[in-house]
């Protein structure tokens, strides 16, 4: 399937950065601001895809558009441009639960929501399901903070071992990498903290039916904990109802950028999420975002640091404990965690 994509971001780098382990697709167009003219040029240089400004002339050589999430408030005329533009050629579109707002409740390629009926649930039957596939999560400081890259890195990893891997991704962009996407339902303030778990439980319990993997990696939206008085992270709620909902056997932290991290830093992390939901945190992944606490705003702004960027802001490690930085990526935290579970998925 040739891809579309709407605008150029920093997840959309991503997709070209592993293009190689994308499944059954290829990103065909990209189309963006005029502002990003320099960036579309680029990119256009290095590879085979079409960079344009021109929302028909790139929907066209596509067989269906992804629109990603609108991180920088950008102007949303042009989301709704490419969203009339596709329904008229008849391109079917995919979007995350961000963008719902831009959609009329009848548009007729609206993706399909994950069920939380009653009858197909048995949700009255309040039963846990146990999991014979060890459960690897990916957890997060905050959003943007890199939880998807090392997902991709992550699954990638574990497949090269030579094990099957059933990753459940935050992100709605990881249906193109081969995995499943966490169900709408965990995001709708009208479903309790209750029902969530139970849902979410049977949810990974019928993927794992479905693909009896060795191994389950699970993408873990939000944060662990409240950043400032705007960015509460829900209250770290979805990482309260995938720890009750999974018994979860160990668990990736990713950060954003800092200049500097030491062992008290990183043992604070790795106690809280003991404590608060029962995960072992021993890998560390540092991610190219830096947050900053913007006071008028009382909220965090979120910079995107480019490779360039990166070449003088080569982060200080004073620390034992595994971490992988963008200077420094590796599969030694990734080993660190399939090692401390080997021995239950060489008894599977």
């Amino acid at each position: 399937m040739k891809l579309s994509i709407f605008p150029l971001t920093p997840d959309l780098e991503l997709l070209l950065k592993y293009a190689s382990m994308l499944h059954d697709c290829e990103v065909a167009s990209i189309i963006s601001y005029i502002e990003d003219g320099e960036k579309l040029r680029k990119i256009a240089r290095e590879s085979n895809i079409l960079c344009t400004t021109e929302v028909e002339q790139g929907i066209a050589c596509s067989d269906a558009l992804v629109l990603m999430d609108n991180l920088f408030d950008l102007d949303s005329e042009k989301y709704r441009d490419c969203i009339e533009c596709a329904q008229r050629l008849g391109k079917p579109i995919f979007y995350g639960s961000s963008l719902k707002g831009l959609f009329e409740a009848k548009a007729a390629d609206k993706p399909e929501e994950q069920s939380t009926k009653q009858e197909e649930s048995g949700i009255d039957e309040v039963r846990l399901y146990e999991f014979d596939s060890p459960i690897i999560a990916v957890f997060g400081m905050g959003e943007n903070c890199g939880k998807f890259e090392c997902q991709i890195q992550l699954k990638h990893y574990i497949e090269k071992m030579g094990f099957s891997a059933l990753s459940i991704s935050s992100n709605h962009l990881g249906k193109f990498f081969g995995m499943e996407t966490l169900p709408n339902f965990l995001f709708d303030d009208s479903v309790s903290f209750h029902r969530k778990v139970i849902e979410l439980n049977r949810f990974v319990y019928s993927l794992c039916k479905k693909y009896d993997p060795d191994v389950v990696i699970l993408g873990v939206p939000s944060g662990i904990a409240p950043i400032s008085v705007k960015d509460t992270n829900f209250f770290c709620e979805l990482p309260l109802v995938a720890s009750e909902a999974l018994k979860i056997d160990a668990g990736i932290m990713t950060l954003y950028y800092q200049r500097e991290v030491n062992d008290g830093y990183l043992q604070q992390i790795s106690d809280y999420c003991l404590h608060r939901f029962g995960v072992p945190i021993d890998s560390y992944f540092m991610s190219q975002q830096m947050a900053m606490y913007d006071p008028s705003k009382y909220k965090m702004d979120y910079l995107f640091l480019t490779d360039k960027q990166m070449e003088t802001c080569k982060p200080v490690v004073n620390s034992k404990k595994l971490i992988s930085t963008p200077f420094d990526r590796n599969n030694e935290i990734y080993e660190k965690v399939v090692e401390s579970l080997k021995c239950n998925i060489e008894v599977i």
